[in-house]
């Protein structure tokens, strides 16, 4: 049976959503919640546009200790993650898994080698996989049944990738692109390269040669200093060619044939996303079963009337606990009961929608006005009235 299968890199979309969405936005408890909300609406939008039968998602756990064991230096350049956003890892990972999604971590290992290894074993089920990443790396696993799905700008803006695209994009094939990027090396990883060889020069030999070991047999026919620096840098040109290859063969449970989407429980759901008030995506995943998020009317309760200390202390309860209450400030000695405090209410009323009735009039005036002068200032008698006017009768420029 076919199945399209959706696999997510959780790092890789975290950090795009995280310095896409700039507002700032946080739960109850402080807790930022901006990058949550970004990886959510990609991930909805992705949903909505793919319909997958299944979604997984991966994230690094650890440090790459296989690939730093390697080439010490690998990555080492980079500053720590934000501590703003790597608490929201906790959270994203809490709401994956209220929706149902698996999520997936090999210590030592990246995302990228759980996206490879779930790709291969989906070939080998027939199945189609789209893999969700923004890691350009992930080009090297396109095939006839895997697309690597990118976003191109902001957080809603993707493309499809399958290997005439990438081969479009890159001019070498998804099973040339790990000695496209073993020539080139990759800056964002600290992978080092060959000296001197940019995208266009790794693409031209590769054409050329159609591979790194073909290069170097016929090395002899290169010239100056791009041959100087081929040769003196083989060793480093096929490590870097290592470490850029993804892994697909990593052992950790996952049963393909049962993984599916949408298989998660409303209330599951609902009790997640309300605990960091993520109302907007909350509506976007229950109308992938076809439910709406709860009501979100707030029950007015009248309570029996509390005055000086234990009114005060009712209020300071009311507000530690994240309580919404009503205070209403009385004259001494007057008795108010609840069909005053309605009175008192609908008065409220009156009095804003005379006060917004007044600033409507007064505006929709002031508009008048304007527009009045203008008419006058741009109408012909006084243009030509402004002008002075010639003896013999013509205006005079």
């Amino acid at each position: 049976m076919s199945k399209k299968i959706a696999v997510i890199d959780g790092n890789s979309l975290m950090h795009r959503a995280y310095h896409a969405v700039q507002t700032p936005m946080t739960a109850k408890d402080g807790t930022p919640t901006n990058a949550v909300f970004g990886f959510l609406t990609m991930l909805c939008k992705f949903i909505e546009m793919a319909s997958p039968d299944a979604v997984v998602c991966a994230f690094d756990a650890g440090k790459p200790v296989h690939r730093i064991e390697a080439m010490a230096q690998y990555k080492a350049q980079r500053p720590p993650m934000d501590e703003e956003l790597h608490v929201q890892f906790p959270v994203i990972q809490e709401l994956l898994e209220s929706m149902a999604i698996p999520v997936v971590k090999v210590p030592g290992w990246e995302g990228d080698d759980i996206l490879g290894t779930i790709a291969a074993r989906d070939e080998a089920l027939g199945y189609e996989t789209l893999l969700v990443t923004g890691d350009k790396d992930a080009y090297q696993l396109a095939s006839e049944l895997t697309r690597i799905v990118t976003t191109k700008k902001g957080i809603t803006d993707v493309t499809i990738n399958g290997p005439a695209e990438v081969e479009e994009r890159y001019g070498v094939t998804p099973a040339q692109f790990i000695d496209y990027l073993g020539l080139m090396g990759d800056s964002s990883d600290n992978i080092p390269g060959v000296p001197g060889i940019g995208p266009k020069t790794a693409t031209k030999l590769l054409q050329t040669y159609g591979s790194m070991e073909g290069i170097y047999e016929h090395v002899g026919e290169l010239k100056g200093k791009q041959k100087e620096n081929i040769e003196n840098n083989r060793e480093t040109a096929f490590l870097s060619r290592e470490i850029a290859t993804i892994v697909t063969d990593l052992d950790f449970p996952l049963d393909l044939e049962a993984v599916s989407f949408p298989a998660f429980d409303a209330a599951d759901v609902e009790e997640a996303f309300g605990k960091y008030q993520l109302a907007s995506p909350l509506a976007r995943v229950l109308a992938m079963i076809d439910a709406e998020p709860p009501s979100r009317e707030a029950k007015l309760e009248v309570a029996p009337m509390l005055e000086g200390d234990a009114g005060a202390a009712e209020v300071a309860r009311a507000v530690a606990a994240g309580e919404t209450i009503g205070v209403v400030n009385l004259i001494a000695g007057q008795d108010v009961n609840r069909s005053s405090l309605l009175y008192s209410f609908s008065k409220l009323q009156e009095f804003f929608g005379s006060l917004y009735l007044k600033v409507v009039l007064v505006v929709s005036a002031i508009c008048a006005i304007i527009y009045v002068a203008w008419v006058l200032l741009n109408s012909p008698h006084t243009r030509h009235s402004s002008k002075k006017v010639h003896r013999y009768g013509r205006p005079r420029d």
